[in-house]
């Protein structure tokens, strides 16, 4: 784990929310702890991974998803269930991971719709001041009116609270071999991946900054305690031992 707030500068962790991977060969619901599931979901946090600076802390959930081939209507029937799960992941990072950290929400434009109750979460009070803003990784040129609007963010998140970044999308190379899948997208890369990274870096950096300026810090918790076993203690010539 990266160091705890409590530490300068104060760190930033990228909880992301990946596209969920294009499976042409099934059809409804797809648990995310199948083999060709963690594949598909590895191949998407690895190509986010490559527009987050090194020092960033990354938190990357999977979770189960509607197949391509099942299509938009399928997919939004099970939006709210997914969200409570990415929610309750939310939570658990939060509880066991984050200690005190910014937080920057990274999100593709297929990943978006799913990200609303992660964005409710984090406007409330304990952690408005530590949200380093959402980072839109978009392969469909969303204009600017169907992108969230984010009403409050850290004040070091600047110049603005979101941030959107081109996602180049392929295609499969032999599209004529697979089923008619409206859903498909292939392969997701980032078309200027260094220049993204270096500013997420700088938006990061003036989150970390203020913080480090302005918020109190965190106590650093203590270690484990070690167990010790008090032998008692005798007067000379006696055989019960002392107990005050």
């Amino acid at each position: 784990l990266p160091e705890g707030a409590w530490q300068t500068p104060w760190g930033v962790d990228a909880f992301v929310i990946v596209s969920p991977p294009d499976m042409a060969a099934t059809s409804g619901w797809v648990s995310a702890t199948s083999e060709d599931s963690r594949s598909g979901f590895d191949e998407r946090i690895n190509g986010v991974v490559a527009t987050l600076p090194p020092e960033m802390g990354l938190y990357a959930p999977a979770f189960h998803f509607a197949s391509a081939a099942t299509g938009r209507a399928g997919t939004n029937r099970l939006q709210s269930e997914i969200e409570t799960a990415l929610v309750d992941a939310f939570s658990a990072y939060l509880e066991n991971d984050n200690r005190g950290r910014a937080i920057k929400l990274v999100v593709t434009d297929r990943s978006l719709p799913l990200a609303n109750a992660v964005l409710a979460r984090l406007q409330e009070d304990d952690l408005r001041n530590r949200f380093a803003g959402l980072i839109v990784l978009d392969g469909q040129k969303l204009s600017e009116s169907t992108l969230p609007r984010v009403p409050l963010c850290s004040p070091g998140a600047t110049p603005s609270c979101v941030a959107q970044f081109d996602l180049e999308v392929q295609g499969p190379t032999l599209p004529f071999l697979l089923p008619s899948l409206p859903g498909w997208r292939g392969t997701e890369t980032i078309v200027d991946a260094r220049a993204v990274r270096a500013e997420i870096a700088d938006r990061s950096a003036a989150v970390s900054q203020w913080l480090d300026n302005n918020a109190p810090k965190p106590a650093e918790p203590f270690g484990d305690f070690e167990e010790i076993d008090i032998a008692p203690i005798y007067r000379p010539g006696e055989i019960t031992p002392i107990e005050d």
